[in-house]
Parts: structure tokens; C-alpha cells; sequence
């Protein structure tokens, strides 16, 4: 999940390709998304001034912090292992989220 502050508007977004909202409202940000306005003519394009992406921390980040931050993986397998969770799993969100996070970094930066 990650929020995008545009000028004082939020929009959020999970990084499994959920349209980006604003009050509700899809809000294009040059991603090919559908931009609805509230009234009036259809808008130009959207192009922001200053935009802020606050990304959550994973589990795995959480995992890794509540760790030490200085734990070897295989000791952190074992410690998840014990707990039901797999390492593998949360590696793999991990990535992903990432990726779509820094994905949606460069539409903003290159649209």
C-alpha cells in the first residue's frame, strides 16, 4: 500500500494494480488510469507540482527490525519458522511491494 499526497488530495493504492484514488474518485497520474473530475469539462493532464509517497513498512522489514536489524538470515528463518510464518513469503511480498512502489515513483517522475 502506499499513499501519494498531491497537493493537500490523497490518493492510495495497493501495489496489486488497484486504481489510485482521491475522495473516492479514480485520480489519473499518467499510469493510463480513468480521471474523473467532480464537475465541469473534462481537465487536461494531470500534472502535479510536488507529490509525496509515504510506502508502509513490510513485515519483512518489521521482521528484520524486531530481529536487530544485524540478524543473519537463516537465524531469521528459524525465529519465523517457530512462529508459522514463512521467510519465503514474506521475502517474496517484500519484493514485490517494492518493485510497485519504486514502479510508481517513476510514472510520477517520468509522466
Amino acid at each position: 500500500m502506499a499513499l501519494v499526497v498531491v497537493g493537500g488530495a490523497w490518493a492510495s493504492g495497493s501495489g496489486s494494480g488497484s486504481a489510485l484514488r482521491a475522495a473516492g474518485r479514480p485520480l489519473g497520474l499518467g499510469l493510463g488510469l480513468v480521471r474523473w473530475c467532480s464537475r465541469g469539462p473534462e481537465p487536461g493532464p494531470f500534472l502535479p507540482a510536488r507529490v509525496a509517497v509515504l510506502a508502509k513498512t513490510t513485515r519483512f522489514q518489521f521482521e528484520q527490525q524486531r530481529g536487530g536489524g544485524g540478524e543473519r538470515d537463516e537465524a531469521m528463518r528459524q525465529r519465523l519458522a517457530t512462529t508459522g510464518s514463512s521467510y519465503c513469503g514474506l521475502l517474496e511480498r517484500h519484493h514485490n511491494h517494492s518493485t510497485n512502489i519504486q514502479h510508481l515513483l517513476d510514472c510520477l517522475r517520468y509522466s
